[in-house]
C-alpha cells in the first residue's frame, strides 16, 4: 500500500459523490418526520421560506415529541473508553518527551473548530517565515504551507460532525479527539517527511468520508439500521484516533527505524491506515442504506397523508353536494340510477320503434342514419361555436308514446358519459329524460337536476373560497325566492337560470358543455299546469338559448320534441335568442 498516492480520478468521483449524497439526503430525512401541514402552514411556509432546522423544531413543539436520551450500544461506549484511554496516554507521553515543542504540545487542548483555526493560523505564519530563512525562496514554501493548512481545516471540518455524535451520543468520551488531531497536524507541519505522508493519507481518508453532517438529521428513531451505523461511526472514530497515535509513534522514532520496519513489509502505520479508510466506507454504505430506508419510509408516510387528504376532501365535497341539493329541494339520485334509468329508456324506445314505417321501406336504423347525418345536425355537432339544435320529430303512429328521433340524442349522451374517454378531462354532459318521475316535470325541477349534475363533476371549483361564494349567494337567493309566496313568479323562474349560468361558468374557458335534452314538449311551468306543457317547454328552452349565448364556456344543447304534441318550430322566434345562429330546428319525419 502506498500511503503517498491517491488516485485523482477516485478522488473527485467519491467526493461529488458524497455531495450529492448529502444534499439529497439533507432534503428527504429532513420531510420523513412531516406527516402533513395545515392550511395556514403551507401559506406560512411558502411566505417565510424557512430551512429545515425551522421545520423540524415546529413540529417537534406542535407534537409535543419526547426525545428519548440516546447513547451508543455498550459495546461502542467500551471502544470509546479504550480510545479515550490510548489518547491520555498519548498525552502523559508528550508531556515527557523532549521531541515536541511548547506549541505542538498546547495543540492537545484544543477542543474546537474554532480553537483550530487560531492556533493553525499562528503556527503555519510561523512555519512560513522560518522556512524561508533555510530554504529558496518564500513563494514555494507559502504554497506548500498552505497547502498543509487548506487540508487540515477541511480534513477537520469534514471530520467534525462525526467527533460531535460521538461526543453527543457517547458522553463522557470524545472529548479529546480535536485535540489529538490536531497535534498530528501540528507535529507533521515542522516534519517534511512525515507532512507529505500524513498530508497524503488524510486525503485519502477524506476522500472516503460521507456527509455524515445528514447523519444528525436522522437518527431519530431506534432501529436495528440506526443502531448499525452507530456501531460503523464508532469504528471509524476508533479507526481514525488510532491512526493518528500510530503516526506520531512511527515518525517518532529514528529513521533507521523506520527503514527496518519498512524491510519487514507492511508497517503498523500502513495497517491502521487500510483499517480506518475501510471503516470509513463501510459507514459510507451503512448511511446508504440508512437514506433508502427513510426514502421508504417517506413515500409510505406521503401515500398514507395523500389517501387521508383525498378521504378528506372527499367528505368535504359530499357534504357541500347534500347542502346544495337540499336549497334545491332535489331527491337524492346516484350515477347507478341515472343509467337504469337510460338503459330503460334505450330499451322501450328500441321495444316501440323496432318494426320498420309505414311510409317508408327503410329499417329504423336507416332513418335513424338519415338524422345523423343530416348536414346541419353534423355542422352543429363539430362547430367551435356554443349553439342549440332541436331536433323535431314527427312519429308515423300519432298514439306513439316515445318521438323515434330520441335515439339520437341517446346516442349523443352515450357516447360522452358512458362510454370510455380517452382525454384525461373530458367535456362534461349532463341530460334529462322526461317521463321517468311521477311528479310533474316542472322547468325550475329541471334546471335544479341539471345544476346538481354539473356541479357533481366539477366538485374542484367548489373548493374555490371565492367562487363557492358567489355560487352559494346565488342558491340562497333562489331557495328564499321559492319559499316565498309574495315572490314574483318571473324572478323564481329566473332564480334557476342564475344559478345554472354560475355552475357552468365554473368550468371556464376552452371547455364544452353538453346538455341533452329528451322530449321537452313534456314540460311544464309549474305543477299542475297540464294545459300549460308549452309554456314550460318553451321556458325551458328560452332559459338553454340564455346559457348558449351568455356562458363562458362553449354550451351544446341537444333538443328532443315530439312534434305531435308540439310544434316547437311555429315558436322558435319565441325563444328570445339574440343571435340567429344560436338556435338551429330541423323537423324529421318517421
Amino acid at each position: 500500500m502506498n500511503l503517498g498516492r491517491t488516485p485523482l480520478v477516485l478522488h473527485l468521483l467519491i467526493k461529488r459523490a458524497a455531495s450529492s449524497v448529502h444534499v439529497f439526503a439533507l432534503q428527504i430525512c429532513t420531510l420523513r418526520d412531516v406527516p402533513s401541514f395545515s392550511h395556514s402552514d403551507q401559506s406560512h411556509l411558502h411566505r417565510h421560506k424557512p430551512n429545515t432546522d425551522f421545520i423540524a423544531m415546529s413540529l417537534k413543539e406542535r407534537w409535543n415529541v419526547k426525545e428519548e436520551a440516546r447513547t451508543f450500544t455498550s459495546k461502542d461506549m467500551d471502544t470509546l473508553q479504550r480510545s479515550d484511554q490510548r489518547q491520555k496516554q498519548l498525552r502523559e507521553t508528550v508531556k515527557l518527551a523532549r521531541r515536541f515543542t511548547k506549541e505542538e504540545r498546547s495543540a492537545l487542548e484544543i477542543e474546537s473548530m474554532e480553537a483550530f483555526g487560531d492556533f493553525w493560523q499562528a503556527a503555519m505564519g510561523g512555519k512560513i517565515t522560518f522556512d524561508a530563512n533555510h530554504e529558496h525562496g518564500v513563494g514555494r514554501v507559502s504554497k506548500r504551507a498552505n497547502s498543509l493548512s487548506a487540508s487540515a481545516y477541511f480534513f477537520l471540518q469534514d471530520m467534525s460532525p462525526m467527533v460531535e455524535i460521538v461526543k453527543n451520543l457517547g458522553a463522557p468520551y470524545g472529548n479529546m479527539a480535536i485535540g489529538t488531531i490536531c497535534f498530528v497536524f501540528a507535529v507533521s507541519k515542522n516534519r517534511v517527511r512525515m507532512e507529505e505522508q500524513i498530508n497524503s493519507t488524510f486525503l485519502s481518508i477524506q476522500d472516503r468520508l460521507p456527509s455524515i453532517r445528514m447523519y444528525q438529521h436522522v437518527y431519530n428513531e431506534k432501529n436495528e439500521l440506526q443502531t448499525l451505523l452507530q456501531s460503523k461511526i464508532v469504528d471509524a472514530y476508533d479507526g481514525f484516533i488510532s491512526f493518528c497515535i500510530a503516526a506520531l509513534e512511527f515518525y517518532a522514532v529514528p529513521s533507521y527505524r523506520r527503514i527496518l520496519w519498512a524491510l519487514k513489509g507492511t508497517s503498523r502505520l500502513e495497517e491502521k491506515a487500510a483499517r480506518v479508510q475501510k471503516s470509513i466506507v463501510d459507514m459510507r454504505l451503512a448511511c446508504e442504506d440508512l437514506l433508502n430506508q427513510n426514502v421508504n419510509i417517506v413515500k409510505t408516510r406521503l401515500e398514507e397523508v395523500r389517501n387521508q387528504n383525498i378521504e378528506l376532501q372527499n367528505d368535504r365535497d359530499f357534504n357541500n353536494l347534500e347542502t346544495i341539493r337540499g336549497l334545491l329541494r332535489i331527491e337524492a339520485f346516484s350515477p347507478e340510477a341515472l343509467l337504469t334509468q337510460f338503459r330503460t329508456h334505450q330499451s322501450n324506445l328500441a321495444a316501440e320503434f323496432r318494426s320498420g314505417s309505414l311510409s317508408s321501406d327503410m329499417t329504423p336504423r336507416e332513418r335513424l342514419g338519415m338524422v345523423r347525418n343530416d348536414t346541419e345536425y353534423k355542422e352543429w355537432l363539430d362547430s367551435q361555436r356554443s349553439g342549440m339544435f332541436i331536433l323535431s320529430g314527427q312519429n308515423c303512429f300519432i298514439g306513439a308514446t316515445h318521438c323515434w328521433v330520441s335515439p339520437v340524442a341517446l346516442d349523443l349522451i352515450e357516447k360522452f358519459v358512458w362510454e370510455p374517454q380517452t382525454d384525461s378531462n373530458p367535456d362534461p354532459c349532463v341530460f334529462y329524460l322526461f317521463g321517468h318521475r311521477d311528479t310533474d316535470e316542472t322547468c325550475s325541477e329541471v334546471l335544479s337536476l341539471l345544476i346538481f349534475e354539473l356541479l357533481s363533476m366539477n366538485k374542484e371549483a367548489l373548493r374555490h373560497g371565492q367562487e363557492f361564494c358567489e355560487l352559494w349567494a346565488e342558491l340562497r337567493s333562489y331557495a328564499q325566492l321559492a319559499q316565498s309566496r309574495d315572490a314574483p313568479q318571473y324572478e323564481v323562474q329566473q332564480g334557476p337560470y342564475k344559478v345554472a349560468l354560475r355552475a357552468i361558468d365554473l368550468f371556464g374557458p376552452n371547455r364544452t358543455i353538453w346538455i341533452v335534452l329528451d322530449r321537452v314538449d313534456k314540460c311544464r311551468l309549474a305543477p299542475g299546469q297540464r294545459g300549460s306543457q308549452h309554456r314550460g317547454g318553451r321556458m325551458l328552452l328560452q332559459t338553454m338559448v340564455h346559457l348558449v349565448e351568455q356562458a363562458v364556456p362553449r354550451v351544446k344543447v341537444l333538443a328532443v320534441v315530439n312534434r305531435a304534441d308540439w310544434h316547437v318550430e311555429d315558436q322558435v322566434d319565441e325563444l328570445g335568442q339574440q343571435r340567429e345562429e344560436s338556435v338551429m330546428i330541423q323537423t324529421f319525419h318517421e
